[in-house]
């Protein structure tokens, strides 16, 4: 199989990096409001979403992400889901859902997710 490193700092801001989507998607640059360096990301609406296709026949094991809460309602989330293609068949797949203030605090958080499907062409925040 065929492992690739995504790392990707936002240098851009708010412009996708090429290959990914960005959908109403802003940033914050103050201190504390970013992970490595500035900036960070910013999803304050429904609409919001980050679409990044996965190399061709790289193989997805996991994946690592800070979030840091900025005003975070009960019913607030952030939904990761992928894409799989077997064949002529496309499924969207759930693969993590973190939900209200408990899962993206005022805090800065690291999370690590496994990934297990196979054929997996393309990951999605929204």
């Amino acid at each position: 199989f065929n492992l690739v490193l995504i790392s990707e700092g936002f240098d851009a801001g708010n412009t996708a990096p090429p290959g990914w989507t960005f959908t109403s998607i802003s940033t914050y640059t103050s201190t504390g409001n970013f992970g490595e360096k500035s900036p960070s990301l910013s999803f304050n609406a429904s609409n919001d979403r980050i679409i990044v296709p996965l190399p061709a026949g790289a193989t997805a094991t996991g994946m690592t992400f800070w979030t840091r809460g900025q005003s975070i309602q009960g019913n607030s989330f952030l939904s990761i889901t992928g894409v799989v293609v077997n064949g002529t068949t496309t499924t969207q797949i759930q693969i993590a859902r973190l939900d209200g203030v408990s899962a993206i605090p005022n805090a800065a958080l690291t999370h690590v997710v496994p990934l297990s499907a196979s054929n997996l062409v393309e990951l999605q925040f929204h």
